[in-house]
């Protein structure tokens, strides 16, 4: 009788254990099942969060290789990696406004040096003018005075600087004149 009741009971507590068993083996691959699909929608939740600021900057970083200075940058406000690629980013960007800045006022200063060059140049050779100007008047008049023309002056005024050679030609011309005339 005691041996019955001994496997009566230890048939009991098979079966409960079985039941548990069971149970268990249930909630154990719900949870497992449950936890899968936590980790499959975390990891694209995670993918998804990151991907969007991550291909922006890649777009940005194309428009800014391209010369496009007119690229916003709304991540370099995140306290991430992202936040940090999108603030080194930034420095890239303003270093290449710097550039173009640099350039610009470098072709401009090359402009204006050219003009100022342009403008020399001509200058010289409007001087160079004056003084051949100069130059053939009085070899004029000294071939003339040569000859024996003693009559002859240069009308024509002269550049600023020849003006006195024009003048103490002409005033040389009217004391010989004047010598002539008075023997």
């Amino acid at each position: 009788r005691v041996w019955t009741s001994l496997t009566t009971f230890a048939e009991k507590q098979r079966s409960a254990a079985d039941t548990e068993r069971s149970k268990a083996d249930g909630i154990s691959l719900s949870a497992m099942v449950i936890g899968v699909l936590v980790a499959i929608f975390a990891g694209i939740g995670l993918v998804m969060t990151f991907k969007g600021p991550i291909l922006g900057i890649v777009g940005a970083m194309k428009r800014l290789a391209k010369g496009d200075m007119d690229i916003p940058l709304e991540a370099k406000n995140r306290y991430d990696e992202i936040g940090d690629m999108a603030r080194a980013l930034e420095v890239f960007k303003e270093n290449a406004e710097e550039r173009i800045r640099l350039e610009a006022s470098t072709q401009e200063q090359r402009a204006s040096a050219e003009a100022q060059r342009h403008a020399n140049e001509t200058e010289r050779r409007e001087l160079d003018r004056q003084i051949q100007f100069a130059v053939s008047a009085l070899a004029g008049g000294l071939e003339r005075l040569s000859a024996g023309d003693i009559s002859t002056t240069i009308d024509t005024p002269f550049n600023d600087r020849l003006e006195q050679l024009r003048v103490d030609f002409n005033r040389s011309m009217l004391r010989l004149r004047d010598t002539i005339g008075g023997i």
